[in-house]
């Protein structure tokens, strides 16, 4: 009845972008109806949640920031904005958008997940310990957020309890951080506790736990998910609990397989997901020769959940490859740099 309607094009931007995954069709729709709804705020929030997609995070950022202005009450918008920031890299403005959204839903789950990330970049557990045991937090996500504290902090008992019990309280649960929320992250936790298993020994529990991953996984794939995202995050997932289980070449396969079905060129905001799985994969293989140059390019991208050198030092999966030289100078190499990225926005 009225194709050129404001309204119309929005639903065809939200259209391309869910739909069709045509990002530049999807933000030529928003940018189409910004001319008939200059001052709605969902439809800013819409071009900038679709232009981090195609890699313009000055075009995202300024708006859903345009998007706050208009509705500075929106915690979501409040929320895409510091997710932006963080995966664009400009740290310090990302924790100050944090502290906006936290203002507005102090209890809101997914920024204290952001904001945990920063203290981690930071390297700071003392001041993510603090803020963990002031949530008093016995949710899944919560649970989980505790494990991994404690898994970087090295206490591979307390990890694997506290994954265990994340499992239990929500085995559906999916959150950001977990193959993009695409399948549930009790995946994730399953092999994250795998890993503490190992490190602690109990090398039958870790078999058994990368086992349930790989046949889940596996099964899931066999009934054609219809959604690449999920496929991507179940061939990802099977990947990284084959390579557990010592089958290098065939995890490997897995991660590669990921990372072609959304590879960074398709989706700037998403690809680099798949690609630091399968550098973790390179990694549990011991891979360093295939690993070192594909960490370093992710240094130097924005993305969804950027890998950081805190979390290289931090997390216990580069550990296969970290007395390697080449390992080595990657970490000092942007150690050194870092203090300029925190006013810049450049890789950490």
């Amino acid at each position: 009845l009225a194709p050129q309607a404001p309204q119309v094009q929005v639903a065809r931007g939200w259209y391309e972008y869910y739909g069709r995954h045509d990002f530049a069709a999807a933000l030529a729709a928003f940018r189409g109806a910004q001319r008939g709804l200059p001052n709605d705020a969902d439809v800013w929030y819409g071009s900038g949640f679709v232009a981090r997609r195609l890699g313009h995070y000055d075009e995202a950022v300024r708006d859903l920031q345009h998007a706050r202005e208009l509705d500075p009450n929106d915690v979501d918008i409040a929320m895409g904005v510091a997710e932006v920031l963080l995966g664009w890299r400009h740290f310090d403005a990302a924790d100050a958008a944090v502290d906006a959204g936290l203002a507005l839903d102090p209890g809101n789950p997914m920024l204290r997940r952001i904001k945990l990330e920063l203290f981690w970049r930071d390297r700071d557990l003392s001041a993510a310990g603090r803020m963990l045991g002031a949530w008093h937090s016995d949710s899944a996500l919560g649970l989980a957020n505790r494990a991994t504290q404690a898994m970087y902090q090295r206490d591979y008992a307390a990890a694997s309890g506290l994954f265990a019990r994340a499992i239990a309280t929500s085995p559906d649960a999916t959150i950001y951080t977990s193959y993009g929320e695409y399948i549930p992250a009790a995946f994730d936790w399953r092999l994250q506790r795998a890993l503490c298993e190992a490190r602690l020994g109990h090398a039958a529990t870790a078999s058994a736990l990368y086992r349930e991953v790989q046949g889940e996984a596996r099964a899931l794939l066999a009934r054609k998910p219809g959604n690449v995202h999920v496929e991507v995050a179940l061939h990802s997932a099977l990947g990284e609990a084959l390579a557990g289980l010592g089958m290098a070449k065939e995890a490997v396969d897995e991660g590669r397989r990921a990372v072609a079905l959304i590879p960074e060129s398709r989706d700037a905001w998403e690809g680099q997901i798949w690609q630091q799985d399968l550098a973790r994969i390179l990694s549990i293989n011991g891979d360093a020769d295939e690993a070192t140059p594909l960490i370093a390019h992710l240094l130097e991208t924005p993305g969804y959940h950027p890998l950081t050198t805190a979390r290289l030092h931090l997390d216990p999966v580069w550990d296969p490859i970290r007395n390697d030289p080449r390992f080595q100078a990657l970490l000092k190499q942007y150690d050194s740099a870092r203090p300029a990225a925190a006013s810049s926005g450049a890789a950490p």
